[in-house]
């Protein structure tokens, strides 16, 4: 039958959305990276040793650089949430903060990890709540201002 192709483009030729030539697949880099954006050269990832698996931790005596900064950043924000208005209840972040710090002093990266995440998560509440506290406030001394609300009321 001639005209007749067969699926799959003619014997010989290239898959079906490949460049012609033998090149890589289109978006490929030359040389062939590594998939889905791992950076070249097999960089570790965050938290494991150099050559060593994920989730092992990092070397003994402490973690990484970028850890330690990242607990001393939130161990600051712990104290200043405090001092802020968020109370008693800016304790448990700080006593957090302060645990993760022990743990990275030890090398335990993973619960230095987890703990500094709690840490992060109760004192951006403690934010969020004051700042609606602050604008609750702001309202209401609207209101009280233009006699929406009578002082008797309270």
């Amino acid at each position: 039958m001639a005209g007749y192709i067969p699926p799959g483009g003619p014997p010989g030729a290239p898959p079906f959305g490949a460049p012609p030539g033998g090149a890589p697949p289109y978006g490929a880099p030359p040389g062939g990276a590594p998939p889905y954006g791992a950076p070249p050269g097999g960089a570790p990832p965050y938290g494991a040793p150099p050559g060593g698996a994920p989730g092992f931790g990092g070397p003994p005596g402490g973690g990484p650089p970028d850890l330690e900064a990242h607990v001393k950043k939130w161990f600051t924000l712990s104290i200043v949430s405090f001092f802020c208005g968020c109370g008693i209840l800016a304790l448990i972040p700080i006593m957090m903060a302060s645990s993760a710090k022990d743990a990275l002093s030890k090398g335990d990266v993973a619960t230095a990890q987890q703990k500094i995440g709690t840490a992060r998560m109760l004192v951006l509440i403690g934010f969020g709540l004051m700042a609606l506290e602050v604008v609750g406030a702001i309202i209401f001394g609207i209101l009280m201002a233009t006699g929406v609300i009578n002082e008797g009321a309270f």
